[in-house]
């Protein structure tokens, strides 16, 4: 009896632990492929917008974009001007 209960637990964790894998690895796979911050090299080719409003995450994902030809650095008061006005004088895409 002792034998057979033994190996009810050690089946019993196999199957805990294997599940566990699989939805481990099935989240680890979906986070890869939707790639939220546009970082991964296998990250899906789609259209992106910025989910996070924290600039320190959204603006390298911008930046690598291949639309965008110039950028605008500064402090925060330079957040105020906006790209798309900016474009027209100077005959760049700006970020």
């Amino acid at each position: 009896m002792q034998i057979h209960n033994r190996n009810i637990w050690y089946q019993f964790c196999l199957v805990c632990l294997a599940t566990i894998g699989a939805v481990g690895g099935c989240l680890y796979l979906f986070v890869v492929l939707v790639d939220p911050w546009d970082r991964l090299p296998l990250s899906l080719p789609l259209h992106r917008l910025p989910v996070t409003s924290n600039a320190r995450f959204t603006m390298p994902m911008l930046a690598r974009r291949s639309r965008f030809d110039s950028v605008m650095l500064g402090t925060s008061t330079g957040r105020l001007i906006q790209p798309a006005v900016m474009d027209a004088p100077f005959g760049a895409h700006f970020l």
